[in-house]
């Protein structure tokens, strides 16, 4: 058994199937939704040259929400959309290469209006859909 199998079976896949929360995907608006589990991640990233302590400005950190998705389960594509029972809505804003059993895209939160544009209903849990079994 090569490393990297030790490390899906033992590490990657036990840490995805502890932390995931279940979720609808769905690549468009209209799409039917695919059941699946992924991870949110908030985060902050250090932006630009003000990372630097010699530079006499103060530093500057940007919230990027990422979601971590399982690659069994579903393929994120830019501007699909992640529907989560009480977290909100996501759009993918950019999905990154993926890595061994997962992929992580950048995302950003689908205001209420817009979802609701959708013909989605904010006020409910899964906004308006069934929750997903798995």
């Amino acid at each position: 058994m090569t490393f990297r199998e030790i490390k899906r079976r033992l590490l990657r896949q036990p840490l995805h199937d502890r932390l995931a929360e279940p979720a609808w995907y769905l690549p468009t608006p209209t799409a039917e939704p695919v059941a699946c589990t992924v991870r949110l991640h908030l985060r902050f990233d250090e932006i630009g040259q003000l990372a630097s302590l010699q530079s006499g400005f103060a530093d500057r950190q940007e919230l990027t929400p990422r979601i971590v998705f399982l690659n069994s389960q579903v393929a994120p594509t830019k501007n699909g959309f992640v529907v989560t029972k009480d977290m909100g809505v996501y759009r993918v804003d950019n999905d990154l290469a993926p890595d061994d059993i997962t992929t992580t895209a950048e995302v950003s939160t689908v205001s209420e209006s817009r979802a609701a544009g959708f013909g989605w209903d904010p006020s409910q849990p899964w906004y308006g859909f069934t929750p997903p079994v798995l």
